[in-house]
């Protein structure tokens, strides 16, 4: 088993860039990007970014070679951009005093970090419950990213503290595999009520009882889900598994707004490693090559989901979209699987297809979002 240090993070964890922390690399910094790109635009003098466990800011392995961590790659994409140079405020803080200081060192040394017009900040605090009031007050729209390469620190309070705020989104790790166990163990009680809070760890405790491993998963992530739903945020998650193929972390996204939810489901699209007929799968699995990948069906899972839960119903395109904005789905993917739909004559359009513009290629009908759809009750199905 792997050591960890007092605060709950793996003495090797930064010897090493492991494939899923390249996707998760990929998938943070492709959001603050698009995040800041959107607020950057407003009237804001200030906008925010803050990864509050952040590391030394890069991984050392044995031979002394280096590659860049997080911290680096956010402060080199606010370099790249005028704008971002102009008005975000980079803040950075590991628990870790010796990791607080090889940040600090290497931030430093980027070339054109001196170009931002606020300086990134690197701090050297330790991440507890008092943290709940600190981020419920960040006075400017922010980003915030949680990983604690653990779970000391963080909490679904924590995360409900960060949206209160106009603008902010949250990206948090969530070491699924930890609090599995976790919850097994009545010694860890404390720690699995400090983050869940404890009215919902003892339900939970109480649910998972006898269940199965893939049950277990299930309800441990609608709890995360609920909490944040609780919050008034949209919450996507995206898996991470092991070599054996277990699922042993994820990463969780919560926003307030729709747009940026939307954003972020692109980009979780493109990180996945099994993409089918534009739907992806919303995992990390490095055995995805391997896979016959006969367990993800694509356009199916959304034609099937969408025939059972707006069956009888019509419904105006943008209006069904409004309410799918807390599946893993794109708007290309609901458009693609609606036009299916439509071909094999299992829901209805208005205007019809034959009164709609090509799409770019000349292959598939457009659908704007201002379409009526009727969609037929369960029982008129294959008649």
């Amino acid at each position: 088993m792997a050591k960890h240090n007092k605060l709950g993070v793996e003495d090797e964890f930064f010897k090493e860039l492991r494939e899923g922390s390249r996707t998760k690399q990929n998938i943070v910094v492709k959001y603050f990007v698009a995040y800041n790109r959107v607020m950057a635009r407003g009237e804001a003098p200030k906008i925010g970014y803050a990864d509050l466990f952040a590391g030394p800011g890069f991984y050392r392995n044995d031979e002394g070679g280096t590659q860049h961590s997080i911290p680096l790659l956010i402060c080199e994409a606010a370099v790249r951009e005028e704008l971002f140079r102009r008005k975000i405020h980079l803040w950075f803080n590991d628990g870790d005093p010796p990791n607080c200081q090889q940040l600090k060192a290497a931030i430093e040394s980027l070339p054109g970090i001196a170009s931002l017009r606020y300086a990134p900040t690197v701090d050297n605090k330790i991440i507890d419950a008092k943290w709940v009031s600190i981020l419920g007050r960040l006075r400017v729209p922010t980003l915030v990213f949680l990983d604690p390469c653990g779970s000391k620190g963080l909490s679904l309070r924590l995360v409900a503290s960060v949206l209160r705020g106009f603008g902010n989104d949250c990206i948090f790790f969530f070491n699924y595999s930890r609090i599995n166990m976790k919850l097994g163990l009545a010694i860890m009680n404390r720690s699995v009520d400090e983050f869940f809070e404890p009215e919902r760890a003892r339900a939970l405790r109480a649910d998972i009882q006898d269940r199965s491993a893939p049950e277990r998963e299930r309800i441990i992530l609608a709890a995360v889900k609920s909490s944040i739903e609780d919050a008034g945020a949209i919450p996507l998650v995206f898996g991470f598994k092991s070599d054996n193929g277990r699922l042993s972390h994820h990463l969780v996204y919560a926003s307030k707004n729709a747009k940026a939810a939307g954003m972020m489901k692109i980009i979780l699209r493109s990180a996945s490693s099994d993409i089918r007929e534009g739907v992806g799968s919303g995992e990390h699995d490095p055995r995805a090559r391997e896979s016959s990948g006969l367990l993800f069906a694509g356009l199916y899972e959304i034609e099937e989901r969408l025939l059972s839960v707006y069956a009888g119903r019509q419904i105006r395109f943008d209006i069904l979209l409004r309410e799918e904005a807390r599946t893993s789905y794109t708007e290309s993917n609901y458009r693609d699987a609606l036009l299916r739909l439509e071909s094999e004559k299992r829901v209805t359009v208005e205007p019809p297809a034959e009164q709609r513009k090509f799409q770019a290629g000349g292959e598939k009908r457009t659908l704007p979002k201002g379409v009526l759809i009727q969609f037929m009750r369960e029982k008129d199905h294959g008649n």
